[in-house]
């Protein structure tokens, strides 16, 4: 089973953390006198796209769901974080642009807090599952150029299972076992 998920599809996941946390806070987590809970829902949902869509804009701009990526470290949960702190500014700049009144700061900071660390338990969870199930590579090539790639591809040497075959590719087909 191959668990390196294309860009597109990391992209979306974040996409729907940042929808559903910059949601469901203000609606049920936040004070009643909040911003986010007194304007009416079809304009909430469409400041909830629009950080959704900041976020993954400045995640992207950060380098925090690189697709290069099979270790998550420190660095990466702070790429996740500094991309909603970014996100959350720019959501305060439109809600106090059109509604003329700013997000509480305890809504604030737990949608921003909320995004980047979910952001990163995702990234994390399937980096450990990419880690554990590699990709499996065979080659139906002739044995110099195999050699060939697989020195080309000595710094990844964890990120792929080479399985060999048993027969010469040249004569007919390998048995995989």
């Amino acid at each position: 089973m191959n668990w390196n998920f294309t860009r597109g599809s990391k992209l979306f996941v974040n996409f729907l953390i940042a929808c559903v946390v910059a949601y469901v806070v203000p609606v049920y987590f936040a004070p009643p006198m909040e911003t986010l809970v007194l304007i009416p829902r079809e304009r909430h949902l469409i400041y909830v796209l629009f950080f959704a869509c900041s976020f993954l804009i400045f995640g992207e701009m950060l380098g925090a769901s690189d697709r290069r990526i099979i270790k998550l470290s420190l660095r990466h949960l702070l790429l996740h974080l500094l991309s909603a702190v970014l996100a959350s500014i720019i959501l305060i700049l439109v809600v106090w642009l059109f509604e003329y009144n700013f997000v509480g700061r305890r809504a604030i900071l737990k949608i921003l807090f909320f995004t980047g660390a979910l952001g990163f338990v995702f990234a994390y969870f399937f980096s450990l599952l990419a880690q554990r199930y590699r990709s499996r590579v065979c080659f139906l090539l002739e044995p110099a150029k195999q050699s060939r790639i697989k020195r080309a591809l000595l710094s990844q040497e964890n990120a792929f299972e080479w399985i060999e075959g048993d027969e010469d590719p040249m004569n007919g087909a390998r048995i995989v076992e």
